[in-house]
């Protein structure tokens, strides 16, 4: 992992291959297991990709686009997902505590084992979902 950084600041991150740094544009790829922890990656596509075992937390999702992504055992505790699309993700067994989601498009997500304790669920949409817990 390479980092950019300007006054204790991470701008941008290069993991295996990819840059990571707000709005980009990483969908469809293979990301399982990646350790994100902490990075602003606001707006990203990731759409399509596979995080399963990802390391999420404190990562700031915001707006990012995660619609039909493979997110199964990731830990997302205290993630920053407000406005995020999460729609037909696959978001069982995964760690949700303390997450922001307010606003977050969750509709028809799989939601199997997912522990959401603490998290901000304000005006999130839930429709369709599968088993929430």
């Amino acid at each position: 992992m390479r980092s950019l950084s300007k006054s204790g600041k991470i701008l941008l991150v290069y993991i295996m291959g990819y840059e990571f740094e707000p709005g980009a544009k990483i969908q469809g790829k293979d990301l399982s297991r990646i350790d994100l922890t902490g990075v602003d990656v606001r707006g990203a596509d990731l759409s399509r990709s596979n995080l399963q075992g990802a390391i999420l937390s404190g990562t700031n999702l915001a707006y990012a686009n995660l619609s039909v992504a493979n997110l199964r055992g990731a830990n997302l505790c205290d993630a920053n997902l407000q406005g995020a699309d999460l729609s037909n993700a696959d978001l069982s067994n995964t760690l949700l505590r303390g997450a922001i989601l307010q606003g977050a498009n969750m509709a028809k997500a799989d939601l199997t084992g997912t522990n959401m304790r603490g998290a901000f669920l304000q005006s999130a949409k839930l429709v369709d979902v599968e088993r929430i817990g």
